[in-house]
């Protein structure tokens, strides 16, 4: 397939070696081409794309079990689908 791997591929947690480009370019595209919100999987990849699109509605539709994920998310201003 030969796409990337390794280090900088996760997006979760948000760690500083992210590679954040590609999740904000799709991002921008889906907003560009007209959709109304970004979905995505975890709170770190939202808190990923937060910084990009302040103002954008993004949700979380994996399910957010710790209390951490929860704060992190109220903060973010992210909705969350699967609490």
């Amino acid at each position: 397939m030969g796409g990337r791997q390794g280090r900088g591929t996760s997006v979760e947690g948000g760690a500083p070696d992210v590679d954040r480009t590609v999740p904000v370019a799709v991002g921008r595209a889906a907003l560009d081409g007209g959709a109304a919100a970004l979905c995505v999987a975890t709170v770190g990849e939202a808190i990923v794309l937060r910084p990009a699109f302040p103002s954008a509605r993004i949700v979380v539709l994996g399910p957010t079990t710790s209390d951490a994920d929860v704060a992190r998310a109220r903060e973010a201003a992210l909705e969350l689908s699967g609490v």
